[in-house]
C-alpha cells in the first residue's frame, strides 16, 4: 500500500520524518530529526505540512515576525525553526513540544467532570497572557477553541504544567471577537459545560467562599457561551474577573489532581531509546514531492536519476526540469 502522506522534497532533504503526531483540517504534523548532525530529543522538530489547497494561507512574513517575538517571556508559543524561503510556504518547522494537548486530556482523562478548577484557571491565565503578548504585536491565535493547539508538558519544579501554543496557521491579525469566541468556547469545554464546580472537584478542605466564587465564574462563562457570537466579549470580563481567577487557582489547588496529571504527561514523553528505535527503523514512510520550487536541486544528479527511471529521459525531464528551475 502506498504511503498516505506526502512531504515536500526540500523538507525531506533536511529532515527524517519519524511519525505522525497531529492531523488537522489544513494539514499534518510529523515528528522529525535532522538528517545531518545529532539525532536526539533536543534536536527533534515538529514539521507542519500544509495540504495543497491550504498552501498560501501561511506566509513567510508571519513566520519571520513570530521568530522576532519568541525571545519574550510571554511568548508561550512553540519556537519557529526552519521554513522555506518562498513567500507562501508549504511547510515549516517548530520546536517539538512533548506532552498532551487539552483536547486529548478532555477526551481521555476528564471526559466525565471536566478538568479540575485549578487546572482550568491555570490554562486560562496562561492563555490570556500569551494572547495579550500577541495583541501587543497586533496578532492573536484563533484556532484554540477545541484545545488541540494548546500543549501541556510536565514542568520540573512546578506542580502546574507548562503551556505552549502550537500550529502557526491560527496566528492572525488581532480580532477581539475571535479571541472571545475561542476563549469562551474552550473554557466551557474544559468545564464540561457545567454551571458550577462539579461535586467530584469540591474537596473538603476548600474554603466555602472560594467555591462560591468559582461557581459564580462557571455561571458567568456559561452565560457568555449562550450569547450571540458578536456579543461575546473577553477583555471586559477579564478586567472584572482576572484577579479573582489568579486567586482561585491557588485557593482551589488540588495536589492529587496535579500530581496525577504530571505523571500522565511524563508517561507520554519520547525517550532517547524510543527515538533511536524510530531512527533505526528508517522513520515514517512518506511520498516525497521532489521537485518543489523551494529546493536547491543539483540538476545533474536529477538528470542522472531520470535516465535510470524513464525510457526517454528528455521527454520526461524537460517539463519537470523547467518547473524545478522556475517554480
Amino acid at each position: 500500500m502506498p504511503p498516505e502522506h506526502t512531504i515536500p522534497g526540500c523538507a525531506n532533504k533536511q529532515f527524517l520524518p519519524l511519525q505522525l503526531i497531529g492531523k488537522g483540517k489544513d494539514g499534518i504534523v510529523v515528528l522529525a530529526v535532522p538528517r545531518k548532525g545529532p539525532q536526539a530529543i533536543n534536536t527533534c522538530r515538529a514539521i507542519k505540512i500544509l495540504d495543497g489547497d491550504q498552501i498560501g494561507t501561511m506566509g513567510k512574513k508571519t513566520l519571520e515576525e513570530l521568530k522576532c517575538m519568541q525571545h519574550k517571556e510571554d511568548h508561550l508559543i512553540a519556537a519557529v525553526q526552519e521554513y522555506p524561503s518562498i513567500n507562501s510556504v508549504d511547510w515549516y518547522c517548530m520546536d517539538y513540544i512533548p506532552g498532551l494537548n487539552v483536547e486529548e486530556l478532555l477526551n481521555d482523562r476528564y471526559e466525565d467532570d471536566g478538568m479540575p478548577p485549578t487546572l482550568i484557571f491555570h490554562i486560562l491565565l496562561e492563555l490570556m497572557r500569551v494572547q495579550q503578548h500577541l495583541k501587543d504585536h497586533d496578532k492573536c491565535h484563533i484556532d484554540l477553541k477545541e484545545g488541540g493547539n494548546i500543549m501541556l508538558s510536565a514542568k520540573e519544579g512546578s506542580a502546574w504544567p507548562s503551556i505552549k501554543l502550537v500550529d502557526f496557521s491560527g496566528i492572525w491579525p488581532y480580532r477581539e471577537s475571535s479571541v472571545a469566541r475561542h476563549t469562551i468556547h474552550l473554557v466551557g469545554k474544559m468545564m464540561n459545560r457545567e454551571r458550577s464546580v462539579p461535586q467530584w472537584w469540591r474537596l473538603g478542605y476548600f474554603d466555602d467562599s472560594s467555591l462560591q466564587s468559582a461557581d459564580g465564574f462557571y455561571q458567568e462563562m456559561w452565560k457568555c457561551s449562550e450569547k450571540e457570537e458578536e456579543e461575546q466579549e473577553i477583555e471586559e470580563l477579564w478586567e472584572q474577573q482576572g484577579e479573582m481567577v489568579k486567586r482561585l487557582k491557588q485557593d482551589l489547588r488540588d495536589e492529587e489532581a496535579l500530581h496525577d496529571l504530571k505523571d500522565t504527561l511524563r508517561s507520554t514523553v519520547i525517550t532517547e531509546e524510543n527515538l533511536q528505535g524510530l531512527v533505526d527503523g528508517g522513520g515514517m514512510e512518506m511520498n516525497v514531492f521532489r521537485w518543489d520550487a523551494t529546493c536547491e536541486v543539483d540538476m545533474w544528479d536529477w538528470i542522472d536519476e531520470a535516465k535510470t527511471e524513464t525510457p526517454d529521459p528528455f521527454a520526461f525531464s524537460l517539463s519537470e526540469l523547467d518547473h524545478c528551475v522556475t517554480g
